[in-house]
């Protein structure tokens, strides 16, 4: 029978993963030094880990706003990451939240604009084998790509 992990083998394991996940460092003694505070730290965020057995955690304000005093005497964003049985959670503050929900939403609209640029290239590029006669694809990009440092793009109507 598999013994169960202590509660100092499962934060070091939490700690671990949280260091190799978000790609920063583990602080040494686990935050307990007055120089070095939180369980990890990256070049945006500091981490602080939670792990219990149970299925709940019971999370303090004055535990919170620690972790925010020491993140932000950093320059750095506040993460509270807490792992129960089968389920790892990230608690960041409400501003911080907003701002990831619009950085996703402005990579979701660049990604939407690279969509289209990538339909219109599809559609020049089908129009420069119709009008020049090419068969072949290098022909075309070297063909579109001599097209575009003289200015000569020919009217193409791209519907997308």
């Amino acid at each position: 029978m598999l013994k169960d992990k202590t509660k100092h083998q499962r934060s070091k394991a939490q700690e671990d993963r949280v260091a190799s996940q978000t790609g920063g460092k583990k602080t040494p003694g686990s935050g307990n030094k007055f120089y070095a505070k939180g369980d990890v730290k990256t070049k945006h965020i500091l981490v602080e880990c939670k792990t219990t057995k149970n299925d709940s955690y019971s999370l303090k304000k004055d535990d919170f706003e620690r972790l925010m005093d020491q993140a932000l005497s950093k320059a750095l964003d506040p993460v509270f990451q807490v792992d129960m049985p089968n389920l790892s959670l990230a608690i960041v503050p409400w501003a911080n939240f907003m701002t990831m929900l619009g950085d996703f939403e402005l990579v979701m609209n660049q990604q939407k604009r690279i969509e289209d640029l990538e339909k219109s290239l599809k559609i020049l590029i089908h129009e420069l084998f119709k009008q020049e006669k090419i068969e072949h694809t290098d022909e075309a990009f070297e063909l579109l790509h001599k097209k575009l440092n003289s200015g000569d793009i020919p009217e193409i109507d791209l519907k997308l």
